[in-house]
């Protein structure tokens, strides 16, 4: 689970990144507090090369964040970089 990102005022949020299992789940959760998260229902895709990348644009929660779920057993490492515009 990677970091809750302030979203704050932004109008677009995107997450980017690399994931070396390519069967594995990324869910999006959003929370108003950074305690309490809620899933969205959102996936992010992960290419055959493991690269992901999603865009949110009006977001209306504070706080957004991701969820791995290993899809292939063993270890896995991932990137997630968030980058937030006003």
């Amino acid at each position: 689970t990677s970091s809750g990102v302030d979203a704050g005022a932004a109008k677009t949020v995107a997450f980017f990144g690399n994931l070396s299992d390519t069967t594995g789940n990324i869910k999006v959760e959003v929370s108003s507090d950074d305690t309490n998260y809620y899933d969205t229902s959102e996936n992010i895709f992960v290419s055959s090369t493991g690269a992901f990348y999603k865009n949110f644009d009006g977001l209306g929660a504070r706080y957004i964040r991701l969820v791995y779920t290993n899809g292939s057993g063993g270890s896995k490492t991932w990137t997630a970089i968030a980058s937030v515009k006003a």
